[in-house]
Parts: structure tokens; C-alpha cells; sequence
């Protein structure tokens, strides 16, 4: 697969324990480049190239500085999708209708692309790094949401195209007698 629509020269990328220490890594060294947007795809994400062109026409579609794709995550025995609603400040699991381009008021970026201007002015406005975990309410939020959460109160919004739903890989346990005998890859 081949696109004229971009050229893929300056590629980042980050390694280590802490994800949102390798986000916070790519965005320093992105801010570096000359590159308008950034796409974060995480490892354990299966896409394909088509990918960026979608997530550029949705950008277009929209005139969006926050474009993602979709996914499924495990979490606590349950399938979930990584796209939130918020409301009375909290968030809730929504699940897009098909053939849709959604607004969220966050979801997971592990496949998310951002344009430079929302970088350098989170940048501006908080002294945080773009990419930080956070406790509330006796509960730990993750650096996806705290990312998109500062976005959209700093204006931005965060679109999804229901259509682009990609594979998540995840590592479960498969019990037997009371112990994990075995340990799977699995697609969600």
C-alpha cells in the first residue's frame, strides 16, 4: 500500500516500561520535527496503512485536531469499548453505531493521531506533561484520559469513525482447577 498524501520520514519511536513516559518521549522529539500530526499506534494494536488516510479524511471531515480509531479492551472479565461519554463528570463505555463518525469526550489512544497546535497549546496551559496518570475519587486514571480530558476542556474535540475498529491484542489467562495452566494471545 502506497500514499502520496504524506511522507513517512520522520518516524519516532519509544520504548520502556512506562506508557506515558514513552508518549510524553515521541511528543518532545515530535515537537522537534517540522511534522504536523502525530500517530501513536501501540504494539499491540493489528492495523493496516490504509489506516492514516482514513484518519486524515476523518481530520478533514471534521476539521479535527483529535482523530482516533476504535477498539475493544478486557477489563475485568468484560469486553468494553475504549470510547467514553462523560457525564455529571463521569465517564461511561459507549459503544458506536455503524457507519458513524463519532465526538467522544475521551477513548484510548492506541491508534490516535494528533495535530502539532493541540500539543504546544496543552503546552501553554499546564505545567503537567501531556501524558500523566491521575488519582480521583480513590481511582486511578490513565494517561489516555487525562490526555483527552485536558483536549477537550481546552476546546479541542476528539473524533472516532465507527468503521475504523481495529484488533486488540491481549494476553489472558485460561484457569484450570483453581490456577492459570496456560496463557493465550487473543484478538478483541
Amino acid at each position: 500500500y502506497y500514499s502520496e498524501n504524506y511522507q513517512l520520514d520522520n518516524i519516532i519511536y519509544a520504548q520502556g516500561c512506562y506508557l506515558h513516559d514513552n508518549r510524553n518521549r515521541m511528543v518532545q522529539n515530535f515537537l522537534k520535527s517540522d511534522s504536523e500530526w502525530l500517530l501513536q499506534i501501540d504494539t499491540d494494536i493489528v492495523f493496516d496503512a490504509t489506516i492514516i488516510d482514513n484518519l486524515l479524511n476523518l481530520a478533514l471531515r471534521h476539521n479535527a485536531k483529535l482523530v482516533g480509531a476504535w477498539y475493544m479492551n478486557i477489563v475485568q472479565g468484560k469486553y468494553i469499548p475504549m470510547l467514553y461519554a462523560q457525564k455529571a463528570e463521569v465517564l461511561h463505555y459507549i459503544l458506536p453505531s455503524e457507519n458513524q463518525d463519532v465526538s467522544v469526550d475521551a477513548c484510548g489512544l492506541a491508534c490516535f493521531m494528533v495535530h502539532r497546535e493541540v500539543f504546544e497549546k496543552l503546552s501553554n496551559q499546564t505545567a503537567q506533561s501531556w501524558f500523566y496518570f491521575l488519582e480521583k475519587n480513590n481511582k486511578l486514571v490513565s494517561e489516555d484520559l487525562t490526555f483527552c480530558l485536558n483536549a477537550r476542556k481546552t476546546g479541542y474535540e476528539i473524533w472516532i469513525d465507527s468503521n475504523l475498529k481495529l484488533k486488540h491484542m491481549k494476553l489472558v489467562g485460561i484457569p484450570k482447577n483453581g490456577e492459570i495452566n496456560a496463557k493465550y494471545y487473543i484478538l478483541v
